[in-house]
């Protein structure tokens, strides 16, 4: 969805609108351009907005960065242009006028309006525009996000609320360390699935056989470190352990429904079948293989029927049952674990059902 124009914005919000109108009216794209090939270190970006210099500043705004005084016009048939009476110097031009505070806002008027769902950003299309704004600034032969530099991990952020807007207000607070957890799932599973297309394509699971075969996004001397990296005995030592640790629950981790959101998967559904699915009807859509009616694993059978028998029962005789009853599903799936509900995605809002859990329990 795209936001309408809001007046009475914050200054920084509007500074942004500004620079960002500025890149884009100047034919450069509203993401910055990578660090400098062959340099093994991250460059910054070029400032967005106009700065002193002749070669930085565009036509339309030059006389705001220009002399203090300026020669008076010309005498009529000189064969020289005289200055434009339109703008004033030390003044903004007409144009950038009305995208300041207050004065149309064309800035706020093309933010991508989001919000934060348990510990995650909606919708998808967030995580789209940050899974690229790290492939484009990826700033070496790093294997996880909080090894990325701060500066960059800062710029990173800086685009995502450069061009994206909550729609409340409470979710602004929590804005960077929401984005900081995205960014982190995003950036593990861009690795992940590097990792096993190239182990797929080569079919090999030696990493020292995959330097040849570097993502299209990733620079070929940070694939090749990395590639070392992953080949070293201690970053084997490390990968067993954790799949030692994933293995004695497998189906703690089994469902079909990808990296993608529960909200997400809610509206899908929601579209294709026109209403409003149910938390049953969404855990059955990722829980089922996919073209059957067959559960993916035992458990997730037996809480599907265990949750409806009792749901049926509980709301005998009642029009209306709720799209989700808490102590319902803790009394089908199990107590919570390590603050985990069986069924919820880990960027669900789990507080309603760890509540019922700790009432039940009591």
């Amino acid at each position: 969805m795209v936001h309408g124009a809001r007046s009475g914005s914050s200054s920084g919000r509007g500074l942004r609108g500004r620079v960002l109108f500025q890149a884009s009216a100047s034919g450069s794209p509203s993401v910055p351009p990578p660090m400098a090939t062959g340099s093994g270190e991250f460059t910054s970006p070029q400032p967005r907005g106009p700065v002193a210099g002749p070669s930085s500043v565009s036509p339309s705004v030059a006389a705001a960065a220009g002399p203090a005084s300026v020669s008076p016009p010309l005498a009529a048939g000189s064969g020289q242009s005289t200055h434009s009476p339109n703008i004033v110097v030390g003044s903004v031009p007409e144009d950038a006028v009305s995208l300041q505070e207050g004065g149309g806002n064309f800035y706020e008027s093309t933010l991508r309006e989001v919000w934060i769902n348990g510990d995650k950003i909606e919708p998808a299309q967030a995580s789209q525009f940050i899974t690229r704004t790290i492939q484009a600034h990826f700033p070496g032969p790093i294997h996880r996000f909080n090894d990325f530099p701060m500066e960059v991990q800062k710029l990173l952020y800086q685009m995502f609320m450069s061009n994206h807007l909550f729609t409340r207000r409470s979710d602004e607070a929590r804005s960077r360390l929401v984005w900081t957890m995205t960014a982190r799932s995003i950036f593990k599973h861009l690795m992940y699935n590097a990792r096993k297309n190239v182990e797929k394509v080569s079919q090999s699971a030696d990493p020292t056989l995959w330097r040849e075969r570097a993502p299209s996004w990733m620079r070929r001397d940070y694939w090749e470190t990395l590639c070392n990296i992953w080949a070293a005995e201690r970053w084997q030592q490390t990968s067993t352990i954790i799949k030692v640790n994933r293995d004695p629950n497998p189906e703690a981790n089994m469902h079909t429904s990808g990296s993608v959101s529960f909200a997400t998967h809610q509206s899908r559904l929601g579209k294709e079948i026109k209403w409003l699915p149910t938390f049953q009807e969404v855990f059955d859509k990722t829980h089922k293989k996919k073209g059957t009616d067959q559960y993916i694993s035992d458990r997730a059978r037996e809480v599907a029927e265990s949750y409806s028998q009792q749901m049926t029962e509980k709301y005998a005789g009642e029009d209306e049952k709720p799209q989700l009853d808490p102590e319902v599903w803790v009394a089908a799936s199990g107590a919570p674990k390590k603050g985990h509900v069986y069924g919820f995605g880990h960027n669900m809002d789990t507080s309603r059902v760890l509540s019922s859990a700790s009432s039940s329990a009591s």
